[in-house]
């Protein structure tokens, strides 16, 4: 147990640690003051287990909520005013010397300070749960989520900083979740399925029972897409009034998955694999990115002026011991190199028809070489190691 004496004087030899930090290492004044406060939060278990603290020790506690709240309270005005930086110091220093003299005089015991007096006539259970509920709540008004919520309410953005009226160009359907109507892409362009996807579209929901027809809205979706080239707003909404589902519930499904686009592409569309397995595969997917770029002049995300190709990027597309591998359309191309990607391509531009798989000679995926067994020598055969009297 500690005195009162003792304790005092564990309290300014801390603080004495602290101010010589402070002036001969050159540390931070907020930096200083923080530390020397979170290191009397780890203190104060212990000076609450001496006997002069056991009157009424959750005063300590409400010493320990003033000092935080200051501190932001001086950070707020820092911040939203022209509060200068010398009077955040002061501060920061008048909020630590208050508990600091709470501390100090509590554990000396002086009952002739007012607060003391004040409690000690009124210490009741209500009065502890009225001095901890004004404390806290002192602190929650000056958190940081306040702060900034008036912060946002007070700050003048400076004029240099301000953003006016510009134009900027409409985002692609992979990174923009919200519809834009443009010329291409409009509810007042309509919409239908043809003949032959008419009878398609009876066929598909034939395999759903009424009550869920819209688990047709993917299949729905691919045949519209198809038909138009691309999922625009007008294919969502017919698919909507066919399966008489909200058109948002058309919207979730067509914005989540990447296979549905909702851009205008060109009658080749090329994705590329560019990650890890593709980047590191082959000779990477790299050599095939330059390669498309170079011939078609065009980067990742735009289409090609005559309308024949649109390249874009994408995640693994599942083929990794292919790699590098490049989705044209609906067919995989794999084992690409930069002779082979240019030659699918003079073959596109040509409107020459192309083999899709491998690119290497190779049938699927297995060891280049040609060798299709990973045995060295015939597999045993039926009854191996069996008894003969069995």
């Amino acid at each position: 147990m500690c005195t009162g004496y003792s304790t005092t004087n564990v309290l300014l030899v801390h603080m004495k640690g602290f101010h010589d930090l402070f002036v001969h290492v050159a540390m931070p004044l907020e930096t200083t003051i923080s530390l020397l406060y979170w290191s009397m939060t780890f203190m104060g278990p212990h000076m609450l287990s001496s006997k002069e603290v056991e009157v009424v020790p959750w005063v300590v506690d409400f010493a320990m909520h003033l000092y935080p709240a200051i501190v932001l309270w001086a950070d707020f005005l820092l911040t939203t005013t022209n509060f200068k930086r010398a009077w955040k110091h002061a501060v920061y220093i008048y909020g630590f010397v208050l508990m600091y003299y709470l501390w100090s005089c509590y554990c000396q015991h002086r009952n002739g300070f007012w607060v003391y007096q004040f409690l000690a006539r009124f210490d009741s259970s209500w009065s502890r749960f009225g001095f901890f509920f004004a404390s806290g709540t002192v602190t929650w008004i000056l958190s940081m989520n306040s702060v900034r919520a008036l912060i946002r309410q007070s700050v003048k953005v400076p004029s240099a900083s301000r953003r006016f009226i510009h134009s900027s160009p409409a985002a692609k359907s992979d990174a923009l979740f919200v519809h834009r109507d443009t010329p291409e892409n409009n509810p007042k362009l309509k919409f239908e399925f043809n003949a032959d996807n008419q009878k398609r579209v009876e066929e598909i929901l034939k395999k759903y029972p009424p009550q869920y027809k819209k688990g047709a809205i993917m299949p729905l979706l691919d045949l519209g897409q198809r038909q138009f080239g691309f999922t625009s707003i007008s294919v969502m909404n017919e698919v909507a009034r066919l399966l008489e589902v909200p058109p948002m519930r058309v919207y979730e499904v067509a914005t989540f998955y990447t296979m549905f686009n909702r851009s205008p592409v060109g009658k080749h569309f090329l994705q590329l694999c560019t990650t890890t397995p593709c980047q590191l595969g082959g000779c990477g997917s790299t050599k095939i990115l330059d390669t498309l770029t170079k011939e078609l002049n065009i980067k990742p995300g735009e289409t090609t002026k005559d309308g024949k190709f649109t390249l874009v990027e994408v995640e693994c597309a599942g083929a990794c011991v292919n790699a590098p591998v490049m989705a044209i359309n609906d067919d995989y191309y794999e084992d690409l190199t930069p002779e082979t990607t240019k030659a699918l391509l003079d073959n596109l531009k040509a409107d020459k028809p192309i083999t899709p798989g491998p690119q290497s000679g190779r049938k699927t995926c297995e060891y280049a070489p040609g060798v299709y067994s990973t045995l060295n020598e015939e597999p045993y055969g039926p009854g191996f190691r069996m008894r003969d009297d069995l």
